[in-house]
C-alpha cells in the first residue's frame, strides 16, 4: 500500500498547512492498482471525482489535495 498525504509514513509527501494527514491509498492486486480516497477526501481520476476504489490504468491523471500526478505502470 501506498499513502499520500502529509503525515510522515505517507510515501508521498504533501506540504502545506492545510494539507491532509492523508489523502488517498494506493493499493496492488492481482487485478491491478486501486485508488481510494482517504476519510472523504476530494480525489479526482482524469477529472472525475471517485468516492470509492477505482482501478488505476496507465496514463491516469490523479488530482488529489490541489496536486496533479500522473500514474504510469512499468511491466
Amino acid at each position: 500500500m501506498t499513502s499520500i498525504g502529509k503525515e510522515r509514513s505517507a510515501k508521498i509527501r504533501l506540504k502545506g498547512f492545510f494539507a491532509p494527514k492523508f489523502a488517498a491509498f494506493v493499493n496492488k492486486s492481482k487485478k491491478g492498482y486501486f485508488i481510494s480516497p482517504a476519510s472523504g477526501k476530494a480525489l479526482k481520476v482524469n477529472g472525475e471525482v471517485v468516492s470509492g476504489k477505482y482501478r488505476l490504468q496507465d496514463g491516469d491523471i490523479i488530482q488529489v489535495a490541489g496536486i496533479k500526478m500522473d500514474f504510469t505502470l512499468k511491466e
